[in-house]
């Protein structure tokens, strides 16, 4: 048993002012915010896809705004226009890409519900009628013990050597609550099978099997990293003496294509490729080379529903690859794959995962995973292969291994300057908060929220793995004990080359973030979110603060409107067109002040580069304003500055209470008045110096019409037209 971390959907529901009342699904956090919401009220508006041309004619601002699930990432156009929540309707055909426009990778607290069946065309008519609601959410994140189940069937000869045979056994959904999952249960019904065969011929078993079934795979592998971190290095398991862990094999199959290999690592420690890590699959790889000829022609329809361009064998040339097992990243997989086997690997374990590599599981992360869309014909054949190997090895260990066993003894940290090391770091974290009226200066949070994702890497190529920061699946969210406290096992030292993590506190109380990351002096300024020297045993310390936060929009430059970001299908920054960027993503300041532009003590701002938006965040009740530079130049292209005739340094916009986020309906042409006002400022200053610039002054005209257009158009409900105008006086004042 061990204890993780989940998104606990209680039970959601809409009341209808005619009286009904829905069924509602929260949605998965956007990092550690829920949006959690109670009796929230609101008149309903129904939007379509959320397009500006559906929003025409609408009002936004204090509603709460209703639209199909199948509308990319529209809501956040809902958000900047004022609406109090989104909720979406089911949508046939809902794909995983779908549902991952839902969530974002800045901590937004905004209400999000799913609503389906019956219940989706009713809030769909409601929403037509303009009906008033009220929304009630019970969404926390909840500490939960959780379980890997394991089998253990004796071997009849060797039984203290090892092999251990796994699976998850847990699914994902947009919609916590509603994660049907058929897609992720092949593997354990699989193993399953696999598990019935051996315990029925267990006579014949040279060596122990154990069956694993880990829990917590989407909750940054916590059942695969807790098993290695109590059966590895707990010396009452008897690791070295009664218990020899020879090799993890994984499954990871699904159904979506045919094409398999056996992989080791994956997307989780991006990066632990080194020549050092790939050296002990030496044996296995010459093994495999001899296991898919004889595969290719006792079995040769599967062969070639298996076989690709990474894992194949040409008899004509008489050549075999089995690319998986380079080092660095040589293999063009599908998605980001996180495994469960890659912390025994971490941890010097031979762990490899049988895994469909060309498989973009469409469904996977949908509320639509059902057994019907599961193509078993592309499944047959990988079970077929997987079963063979798996065979091979239980008969002879030595595919796996020759020599000591010693070799391959999971270590906690092993240095190799030139290959690459390993290790497996258990870190004691500390959640604390600036307050200089205690004798320490800090004080511990209380049951805070910690996230920890990696930030750096090697192998720094186009098409290698990265950071996880972009990977919502590759995060690791726990929580501290009432001191602050909390434990966390399966980091990887420096020793790895894996590259460096990131630490951070947050907190959520009544659904609502209450917490973030302290950025400031005494803060982030005395101790860092990214450990400088990660190893065993070691205790870093994050600082959070008590705050409310304000959403700022579009932070991107009007007349330059390619992405802030691109990125490669493992969610890696790169640059797709050499030398159009120096930097990816776009180099972007945000700064904060209080009124009269004065820094605040604590403060954070957090980016989503791909929904081009930023969150500021600072102490409650309290005035903020908001400056956005891009590109090294650092053009200054968004000021919330709340700016008046009487003052061009502006008031600010005051925050609400902690757990409180600020919306400024029509930020957009806020920035668009405030960069207006302040150039014509500037221009009629140089004037009375003596200087013009005519086209300057055309640059002016421009966008003091077109901003007064946008004005009539916004007050008239004319979104689509008024975002046109106000683009072209956003670049005229810039």
């Amino acid at each position: 048993t061990f204890y993780t971390v989940v998104p606990y959907d209680g039970g959601s529901s809409i009341k209808l002012q005619n009286g009904y009342t829905v069924k509602a699904y929260a949605l998965y956090p956007n990092v550690v915010a829920l949006g959690g919401a109670k009796n929230l009220k609101g008149k309903l508006v129904y939007v379509g896809t959320g397009d500006l041309s559906e929003l025409d004619g609408k009002e936004i601002e204090g509603r709460i705004a209703v639209l199909e699930f199948n509308s990319w990432d529209n809501w956040l156009n809902l958000i900047q226009l004022g609406a109090k929540a989104a909720i979406f309707l089911e949508s046939l055909g809902i794909t995983r890409e779908e549902a991952l426009k839902k969530i974002t990778f800045a901590p937004l607290d905004f209400p999000r519900l799913y609503v389906c069946g019956e219940d989706a065309s009713k809030i769909r008519e409601a929403a037509k009628e303009g009906l008033e609601a009220e929304i009630n959410m019970n969404y926390t994140w909840r500490r939960v013990k959780a379980y890997n189940i394991i089998a253990k069937i004796k071997g009849s000869i060797e039984p203290e050597k090892v092999i251990i045979l796994s699976a998850h056994l847990d699914s994902v959904s947009i919609t916590p609550a509603l994660s049907p999952g058929a897609e992720e249960a092949v593997n354990p019904a699989f193993l399953l099978y696999i598990a019935k065969q051996l315990a029925q011929h267990k006579s014949r078993l040279k060596y122990s099997v154990w069956i694993v079934f880990f829990s917590g795979h989407w909750q940054g592998l916590s059942g695969a990293r807790w098993f290695v971190e109590d059966y590895f290095f707990n010396e009452s398991y008897g690791l070295g003496k009664t218990f020899y862990p020879y090799i993890t094999l994984n499954l990871e199959l699904s159904s979506g294509s045919s094409k398999l290999i056996l992989n080791p690592g994956g997307a989780f420690f991006y990066g632990h490729r080194t020549v050092g890590a790939m050296n002990i699959y030496r044996y296995l790889e010459d093994s495999a080379r001899k296991w898919i000829v004889e595969f290719y022609r006792i079995y040769p329809k599967y062969y070639r529903a298996i076989a690709s361009d990474a894992f194949n064998y040409n008899p004509a040339a008489n050549i075999i690859t089995t690319a998986s097992f380079r080092s660095g990243i040589s293999v063009d997989y599908a998605l980001p794959y996180t495994l469960d086997s890659e912390p025994f690997a971490l941890a010097k374990s031979p762990a490899v995962s049988f895994l469909t590599f060309k498989d973009i599981r469409l469904k996977v992360f949908t509320p639509q995973d059902t057994i019907e869309n599961v193509n078993w014909n592309n499944l047959k054949p990988q079970f077929a292969f997987t079963a063979y190997v798996i065979n091979k090895i239980l008969n002879d260990i030595s595919t796996v291994l020759k020599g000591s066993w010693e070799s391959i003894r999971p270590t906690r940290l092993e240095v190799d300057p030139a290959n690459g090391g390993f290790g497996y770091a258990d870190v004691q974290v500390e959640v604390l908060e600036y307050d200089p009226t205690v004798p320490t200066l800090y004080k511990p949070i209380p049951n805070a929220l910690v996230v920890v994702y990696k930030i750096s890497w090697y192998y720094n190529t186009m098409g290698s793995f990265a950071v996880t920061k972009y990977n919502p699946f590759a995060y690791i969210i726990d929580q501290a004990d009432e001191n602050g406290r909390l434990k966390i096992v399966g980091l990887a030292p420096q020793e790895a080359f894996i590259g460096n993590v990131e630490i951070l506190g947050y907190k959520v109380e009544d659904g609502r973030l209450t917490y973030v990351p302290d950025m400031g002096p005494n803060g982030f300024g005395k101790f860092s979110p990214a450990p400088p020297y990660l190893k065993p045993g070691i205790t870093v310390k994050t600082v959070a603060f008590k705050a409310a936060g304000i959403f700022v929009p579009y932070t991107m430059l009007p007349d330059q409107p390619y992405p802030l970001i691109t990125f490669n299908i493992y969610n890696k920054p790169i640059f797709p067109i050499p030398y159009t960027h120096y930097a990816n993503p776009l180099p972007t300041s945000i700064e904060a002040f209080q009124e009269n532009l004065v820094r605040p003590q604590s403060f954070a701002k957090i980016e989503d580069y791909q929904g081009k938006f930023a969150l500021v965040f600072a102490p409650p009740e309290r005035s903020i304003q908001v400056i956005v530079s891009l590109t090294g130049l650092k053009r200054e292209a968004v000021m919330l500055l709340n700016i008046t005739d009487a003052s061009m340094l502006g008031h600010g916009y005051k925050l609400g209470p902690a757990g409180t986020l600020k919306i400024v309906p029509g930020a957009l042409i806020e920035y668009t008045r405030e960069l207006f006002a302040i150039s014509k400022e500037r221009y009629e200053r140089a004037v009375k110096q003596g200087i013009r610039d005519y086209n300057l002054e055309e640059l002016l005209k421009t966008a003091e019409t077109s901003l007064e257009k946008a004005e009539q158009l916004y007050a008239q409900r004319k979104y689509s037209e008024a975002y046109v105008y106000t683009f072209k006086a956003w670049s005229s004042s810039l």
